[in-house]
């Protein structure tokens, strides 16, 4: 059976979080990407110190190498957390943009620079972990803010420098949550 993409009618469709005047291309991100039900897949905090496990020190070395595959892309700041990462990127003017073509019959969509990175990024640790048969899932989704100033620029890599410390604070931190938020761990 081919696929029809008018079979449903769009009543199913999910609606991206991405704004879509914007190309996602040239410019500076603070991402956020989380794992399946922030399940603590990259280690643990104590005494204000990130213990990393092995995929966690995966991840780490991955981002470090970003440049390597991605040569548009420079981390400016970084984060391993126990269920999340944090990326200040920078994406050069050779980075690819994003064009749509909204007609469902001829759905041609070119990834963002910035959902390239992303993506090679939870693809090559989901590879590691599955072939050192660690279990291991993403939040199907990422978060990102476009970086618009200097001053925007500073609190995100103040935010992310210090995230560690203020761990037992975080709203992703799973400690903080009460029977009621519906945590499934």
């Amino acid at each position: 059976m081919d696929f029809n993409p008018l079979l449903y009618q769009e009543k199913y469709r999910i609606s991206t979080t991405r704004w879509q005047d914007r190309g996602y291309g040239e410019g500076f991100y603070h991402v956020v990407i989380c794992t399946k039900q922030r399940r603590y897949y990259f280690g643990y905090i104590t005494n204000d110190k990130m213990h990393l496990s092995p995929v966690g020190e995966f991840a780490k070395e991955t981002i470090d190498n970003l440049k390597r595959f991605y040569p548009y892309v420079d981390v400016c700041e970084s984060e391993v957390m126990p269920n999340h990462i944090h990326l200040l990127l920078h994406l050069s003017e050779d980075a690819p943009t994003a064009s749509h073509n909204h007609e469902m019959v001829h759905t041609e969509q070119k990834r963002s620079g910035l959902s390239i990175v992303v993506s090679g990024l939870k693809r090559a640790i989901t590879m590691y972990a599955r072939s050192n048969d660690i279990p291991f899932d993403w939040q199907e989704r990422y978060f990102d803010t476009i970086i618009r100033s200097a001053e925007q620029y500073s609190e995100t890599q103040y935010y992310i420098r210090n995230n560690v410390a203020k761990w037992a604070e975080d709203k992703l931190n799973n400690a903080n949550k009460s029977v009621n938020d519906g945590d499934t761990r």
